[in-house]
């Protein structure tokens, strides 16, 4: 019987890996061990499976120390996310090369290419001409345009296999099992009438991520202070409660930097703010009549919701990470004077900003293929 380990540090590489781990499980040839740390652990929790706290089992993450685990566990093959800011993945990969195992990657988003495949945690730095030095043996990735940038970045062209993101298959299953009476009792739960249209702000942690809290020339606070400002330009009269804003936060957000900039506005606001953490996207994508972000997955999933969407990024001085606007099938705003007329025309019905977004279909069957090749 072969044995597969998986593993996840950051949400957006568990989202990838869970998919593919459910799908795996119920194979009586294979032996699946489900391995993670720090953020991953909260959605394994929420899956309800078993898993490794691999902070717990190796005490110092080193490669000596990994491979000593990868031995215990008696593991044929690796599967693994790739996160940003954290490298015990790529110490995992590490090891697994020493002892001739194979590595296979799931790549999440369209950006940060090289970064993930670095050995130290650059993410906090602004690097230029960074070049990866790590590599497992296959990168997955989510389709042709992630394949021609990492390209263009220098990757062996053997390694990358298109597969599609094993994400957007479950993001979409998880949308459609959301039903109206889930929504009632979600808006009943914060305090939001029926009639009500809400307003969601998707964050990142680009403070808590970054040295640099301008890496890109704004953070989650400068467009979160723009949308607020713009919403309550727009907002009619004081009587109106027509909106409400709810504030998304990112599983790495500090929310007490959120409330603190926050507290500022709440009595100032022609409209509620709420802030939520826990909930499911699904859920909230659900409730949310506009959805607004920066360059967060979080927006994908609402685009394949069919949920009109804006990407605000007000003084952006680097290239778009937002994959949608580089393919050419959506305008990110960078301007308040921008910003101020979509939203007024998504208000007065002139526009719903609901888009398209072309997937690779059979995604979790497409990765499980490349994962049996290796075995």
């Amino acid at each position: 019987m072969k044995r597969i380990l998986f593993y996840a540090r950051d949400p957006g590489a568990a989202n990838c890996i869970l998919p593919i781990y459910h799908k795996l499980k119920k194979n009586k040839k294979l032996k699946i061990i489900l391995c993670g740390k720090d953020y991953a652990l909260n959605l394994y929790k929420k899956e309800c499976v078993k898993f490794i706290d691999i902070a717990k089992k190796v005490k110092v993450l080193d490669k000596e120390s990994v491979k000593i685990f990868l031995q215990n566990h008696s593991v044929d093959a690796v599967v693994s996310g790739v996160g940003s800011t954290d490298i015990t993945d790529r110490i995992i990969w590490q090891a697994a090369k020493d002892l001739n195992i194979r590595v296979t990657t799931i790549l999440d988003q369209w950006q940060n290419y090289k970064m993930r495949f670095s050995l130290k945690p650059l993410l906090y730095l602004k690097v230029k001409n960074l070049n990866h030095n790590i590599l497992p043996d296959k990168i997955c990735v989510m389709d042709e345009v992630a394949k021609k940038e990492m390209l263009q970045e220098g990757f062996p062209r053997d390694i990358i296999e298109v597969t599609g993101q094993p994400y957007f298959e479950a993001a979409i299953k998880n949308y459609k099992k959301i039903s109206k009476k889930n929504i009632r009792e979600f808006k009943k739960g914060i305090r939001i009438d029926s009639k009500v249209s809400i307003i969601t702000f998707v964050s990142e942690p680009i403070i808590e991520s970054y040295k640099n809290h301008f890496f890109c020339g704004y953070n989650q606070l400068t467009i979160l202070r723009n949308v607020i400002e713009c919403l309550n330009g727009l907002t009619k009269s004081e009587n109106e409660k027509n909106y409400c804003l709810l504030v998304k936060l990112h599983p790495r957000n500090d929310r007490k930097i959120m409330e603190d900039f926050l507290e500022e506005y709440q009595l100032k606001v022609k409209f509620r703010i709420i802030v939520l953490s826990g909930e499911s996207s699904a859920l909230v994508i659900s409730c949310s009549d506009l959805i607004i972000g920066m360059s967060s997955m979080f927006l994908l999933e609402s685009v394949l919701a069919k949920k009109p969407v804006l990407s605000v990024q007000i003084g952006l001085n680097e290239k778009d990470p937002f994959i949608l606007s580089r393919i050419g099938c959506f305008k990110t705003i960078v301007s308040r004077k921008n910003l101020v007329k979509k939203m007024n025309d998504w208000m007065t019905r002139k526009s719903d900003n609901v888009i398209c977004f072309p997937v690779v279909k059979n995604s979790v069957t497409n990765v499980i293929k490349v994962i049996e090749k290796m075995l």
